[in-house]
């Protein structure tokens, strides 16, 4: 298929770089139909990872960010929370690989940060054939 007739939602780069003797990751990317321009960020911290987006919608002029925890606190389960300010929303996540083999069980919760009540609770399982 010639990629003329191809159309691109985004352009992104991955870049890693050091800062003294910690790795950082960089994401900067331009979302085409929402002319939305993105910039992530991604490092680790102790035993996890801590990771950074924001985003700028340049016909509205709107910024909106986001901020994150992840950790593997054991071999194949991992816990992960955002939050986004914009929206009040907290997102706590977390996903098991090794409670079922060939299977991973994944729990989801949106919590609103001003209340600190959930919405609602969602709960996966993905396997291999």
């Amino acid at each position: 298929m010639s990629r003329m007739g191809m159309c691109r939602r985004s352009v992104s780069k991955d870049k890693s770089f050091l800062v003294a003797t910690r790795a950082i990751g960089l994401s900067p990317s331009w979302l085409l139909p929402a002319k939305t321009a993105r910039v992530g960020l991604v490092s680790g911290v102790g035993e996890g990872s801590v990771s950074a987006q924001i985003a700028y919608a340049t016909e509205s002029k709107k910024t909106e960010y986001e901020l994150g925890y992840s950790i593997e606190p054991v071999r194949g389960k991992l816990v992960s929370a955002t939050i986004t300010p914009a929206n009040n929303v907290l997102k706590v996540e977390m996903a098991d690989s090794s409670f079922e083999p060939g299977a991973t069980w994944k729990g989801t919760t949106n919590i609103d940060a001003r209340t600190g009540k959930m919405s609602k609770v969602t709960i996966t399982r993905a396997w291999n054939w």
